[in-house]
């Protein structure tokens, strides 16, 4: 893949990118080339831009440096063509300027520290694809389709403060545990 040029890594908007791959060397000399580049492209945090055909078609791609610097090889990312992309302009012209008050932002914000904690991929799974093929498989086999999970019943609509309000002064209150223990704690001094 001849590289056209090369981009600073915060010229790419997340929204070009659509796969990624990786790049390994099939011998020694393509090791120590792609050695090579891997470290001056993490030093320069830069990506080589190009085009490469497959699957029917051309691909504008990036090529980079791993962002784990540990691991082997290049990273290889399918981007989007400018006109795959939709104007953000136009999808989201319906959307209206709302005022923030600050103490609104404050609660946001708390519940965004109360629930945030570290990313763990293996926590999340397609259970669409795993619903599909359990109903394919009884088709299959000729049994009778699983019964649909009940849809859950639809809430009214809440004023998202007091629903912010609300969800604080759940963290907020102590667990029946440490009530009882803090009560303890008390008597006996």
């Amino acid at each position: 893949m001849p590289i056209k040029q090369f981009v600073r890594a915060e010229e790419l908007p997340s929204s070009l990118y659509e796969r990624p791959y990786f790049v390994a060397p099939n011998d020694e000399v393509q090791a120590k080339a792609l050695s090579i580049m891997r470290k001056a492209l993490a030093e320069t945090n830069t990506f080589g831009i190009g085009e490469i055909a497959f699957s029917g078609r051309e691909h504008l791609v990036a090529i980079g440096a791993p962002s784990d610097s540990t691991q082997k090889g290049l990273m290889l990312y399918l981007l989007r063509y400018e006109d795959e992309l939709r104007d953000p302009k136009s999808a989201l012209s319906v959307v209206k300027d709302a005022s923030v008050a600050a103490d609104e932002l404050s609660l946001a914000k708390q519940l965004i520290k109360g629930g945030t904690s570290r990313f763990d991929l293996s926590a999340y799974k397609d259970d669409y694809e795993a619903a599909v093929k359990k109903l394919v498989d009884a088709k299959r086999k000729g049994k009778p389709l699983p019964a649909p999970e009940p849809e859950p019943a639809k809430s009214k609509v809440v004023n998202i403060m007091d629903a912010l309000r609300n969800s604080l002064a759940e963290e907020k209150k102590p667990k029946r545990s440490e009530a009882k223990k803090t009560g303890r704690q008390k008597k006996a001094a």
